[in-house]
């Protein structure tokens, strides 16, 4: 293989599925120590790497893919014109050139594939075989063995092992010394002072409530029953972004009904800076977002309220001792969100008899000295 000089790692994804690569990028760094590696992730993503050591640059995706916003919301065909204009002397223009592009996705839309195949670099590695994105590709050649000269297959047998099993084992197939690859945290100084000026002091119960769909989420008067029958802590902080703050102002309302005194912090942090006040909790429930891949990865026990439709694929991990799961029996486990009943009620009915259950395991386990690693 020719020198590796430039090379650049694609994470288009959500915060959670960036959180479980963070571990990834030290051995990346390892096998090339003095080249030039630029990460792409979104945009609202791009503080949460920052202070990485392991890359040169932090970069929005959108800069690789900016005829996805204009085919979705503007204009029809431009499908057409991407690939005519990309086609030309305006891609060596618009895209920088790498000699390695590292696409870590084993889900990846065809629209990711399509961009990835004109960027110029020499080497192009990423996932191929079975993707639960794709049913049928438009293009025929946006297929991964058009796209990649390396790919890791993707089989049914391994589709819902663990994101971070899966992640390793790409690595390992692109050639990679592989040990530990835990998710990481890069803070600064002044995140944690954020952290210490605010958080309450002891016996701190975080909750991050909200989910990118609404049936991921549980209902506030399954909160409340929780708040009335949990007795381990009356302090609550209540974590989420813009879109969950009517939904955490409900659950401090009733939070405050049944005598805990909450901080509520939905919308009021950057991604660092929760990730700080999280580490000042004693115990996080979460359902299956971001919030709870944090906690999990600051050796915060946890309670993991999960549906079964990628039941294994991101939750659970860490030490089961402490992080625990909360779920319910349902014959629809792996459905891929196709719910086999009229609605989706597999986070909507979990118990609180379960959670409680969950809880008291976890609270229990920590007061021991349990450790997530």
């Amino acid at each position: 293989m020719e020198k590796i000089e430039r090379i650049l790692i694609l994470r288009p994804d959500n915060i959670g599925d960036c959180i479980l690569f963070s571990g990834a990028l030290r051995w990346i760094r390892a096998k090339y120590p003095n080249s030039r590696i630029d990460l792409a992730v979104k945009p609202h993503i791009r503080e949460l790497f920052e202070l990485c050591p392991y890359v040169d640059r932090v970069v929005s995706c959108d800069r690789f893919f900016p005829w996805n916003h204009i085919r979705r919301h503007f204009l029809k065909g431009t499908w057409c014109l991407e690939r005519c204009l990309l086609g030309g002397p305006i891609r060596h223009i618009w895209y920088p050139r790498y000699d390695l592009v590292i696409y870590p996705v084993s889900a990846p839309g065809e629209e990711y594939l399509a961009a990835i195949r004109y960027l110029d670099a020499k080497e192009k590695w990423g996932f191929g075989g079975r993707m639960l994105n794709i049913v049928e590709l438009d293009d025929p050649l946006n297929a991964p063995e058009k796209v990649f000269t390396h790919f890791w297959h993707n089989t049914d047998e391994n589709m819902w092992k663990h994101e971070l099993w899966r992640t390793k084992m790409f690595l390992e197939m692109c050639g990679f010394s592989v040990g530990d690859i835990y998710p990481c945290f890069w803070l600064s100084e002044k995140d944690e002072e954020f952290a210490s000026s605010i958080m309450p002091p002891r016996s701190v119960l975080g909750i991050f409530p909200g989910a990118d769909a609404g049936f991921r989420c549980w209902p506030v008067a399954k909160w409340e029953s929780f708040f009335r029958q949990q007795n381990a802590t009356t302090q609550l902080v209540i974590f989420g972004g813009e879109k969950e703050r009517e939904l955490s102002a409900q659950i401090a309302q009733v939070a405050q009904s049944c005598f805990m005194t909450s901080l509520n912090l939905t919308g009021k942090t950057t991604l660092r800076q929760m990730a700080a006040c999280m580490k000042k909790c004693s115990w996080v429930m979460s359902t299956e977002s971001a919030g709870l891949h944090t906690a999990v990865a600051l050796s915060i026990p946890t309670v993991g309220l999960v549906g079964g439709h990628h039941l294994g694929r991101f939750y659970p991990w860490g030490k089961p001792s402490i992080n625990r799961t909360a779920k319910i029996d349902c014959a629809g486990v792996h459905c891929n969100k196709k719910c086999i009943h009229d609605r989706m009620l597999c986070v909507e009915d979990i118990p609180v008899e379960t959670v409680l259950r969950e809880f008291n395991i976890a609270v229990e386990n920590s007061r021991r000295g349990a450790s997530c690693r």
